[in-house]
C-alpha cells in the first residue's frame, strides 16, 4: 500500500496533533488524514481501508466543491454526509491535508469544528493564561464522555457545557476561552460519579412507584370487572397505571367479565331446564 509522506515538519505536527485529539473523543469510529489522495495518518482502521477511504474522500470533495462553486461561487467548507442510524461521514480540507471522520453524527460535527480552526491557523485560547485550547478535550461532568473543549453542548448527553475550567490555569471560562460570569460552580463541577448515583436513585424511586401503580391498576381493573363496568376498568387502568399496569388492569377486568358472563349463561340454562 502506498502512503503519502508529509513534506514539511508542520504537516507532521498537524497529523500528530489531530490524531491525538481524535483518539481521545467518545463516539468517533475512525479517522483518515490524506494528502493527494493517499493516507498520511489513520486511526481505528486497516491500511487497505484507509487507502480506499482516502481515494473516496478526494472524489467526494472534488465533486462537491465543483458543484458548490457552480451554484454559489464558493469552494471552502466542511462536508457532512448523514449515513443513517445517527452516524455521519465528515470531510474538511486545508492546504494539502484532507481530514475524514466517521462516527456518531453529533460527535463528528463537534470534532470537525476545532479541527477546521486548527488547520486554518486559528486558535481558541484561554484569555486568563493564553493556553492553546483549540484541540484540547474536556470530560463531560454529566455523562463522563470525552468531548472537544470547544463544545458548548455535550454531543453524547446533550447537556450544556458552555462554562468549564481551563485545563491549564483552572479559571472558569467559556468554550471559546472567554472569562465566564455568574458561574454556578456546583453545576460546572458536578462529578460524574455523583450524577450517576443521583440518576440511579431516581431510577429506583421510579421503579417502586411504577410497581405500586401497576398493582393498583390491576386491582382496580379486577374490581371494575366484577362490577361489570369494562369502560371504567379501561379508564381507571390507563389513568392510574400507564403502560403495563394499565394493560394488566384491562386484561384483569376483561377476564373477570368473561367469567361473570359464562356464569350468568350457565344460570340461565339451568333455570330454563328446571322450568
Amino acid at each position: 500500500m502506498q502512503e503519502k509522506r508529509p513534506s514539511q515538519t508542520s504537516d507532521l505536527e498537524d497529523l500528530s496533533r489531530i490524531k491525538e485529539f481524535t483518539s481521545k473523543l467518545t463516539g468517533l469510529e475512525y479517522l483518515v488524514i490524506s494528502i493527494d489522495g493517499l493516507p498520511a495518518a489513520y486511526m481505528n482502521t486497516s491500511s487497505g481501508k484507509a487507502e480506499a477511504i482516502a481515494a473516496l474522500s478526494v472524489d467526494i470533495v472534488e465533486s462537491s466543491y465543483k458543484t458548490i462553486k457552480e451554484i454559489i461561487g464558493k469552494q471552502k467548507g466542511t462536508i457532512y454526509i448523514d449515513t443513517g442510524e445517527g452516524k455521519a461521514l465528515a470531510l474538511t480540507k486545508s492546504r494539502e491535508l484532507l481530514v475524514t471522520l466517521y462516527g456518531d453524527f453529533n460527535t463528528v460535527q463537534g470534532a470537525l469544528y476545532p479541527i477546521s480552526l486548527y488547520l486554518e491557523g486559528k486558535k481558541i485560547t484561554c484569555k486568563s493564561c493564553n493556553a492553546d485550547l483549540t484541540l484540547a478535550t474536556y470530560k463531560c461532568p454529566h455523562c463522563g464522555s470525552i468531548v472537544p473543549f470547544a463544545s458548548n453542548e455535550c454531543p453524547v448527553c446533550r447537556r450544556d457545557i458552555t462554562v468549564k475550567k481551563c485545563p491549564s490555569c483552572g479559571s472558569y471560562i467559556t468554550s471559546m476561552g472567554e472569562p465566564a460570569t455568574n458561574v454556578d460552580e456546583a453545576n460546572v463541577e458536578t462529578s460524574t460519579d455523583t450524577t450517576m448515583q443521583d440518576f440511579k436513585k431516581v431510577k429506583r424511586i421510579n421503579r417502586k412507584t411504577f410497581l405500586i401503580l401497576s398493582a393498583s391498576s390491576s386491582i382496580i381493573g379486577i374490581m371494575t370487572g366484577y362490577l361489570s363496568s369494562l369502560a371504567w376498568g379501561i379508564i381507571e387502568g390507563l389513568i392510574i397505571g400507564v403502560g403495563i399496569g394499565g394493560l394488566i388492569g384491562l386484561l384483569g377486568g376483561m377476564s373477570e367479565l368473561q367469567v361473570l358472563e359464562k356464569s350468568y349463561r350457565r344460570n340461565l340454562e339451568k333455570k330454563s331446564l328446571e322450568s
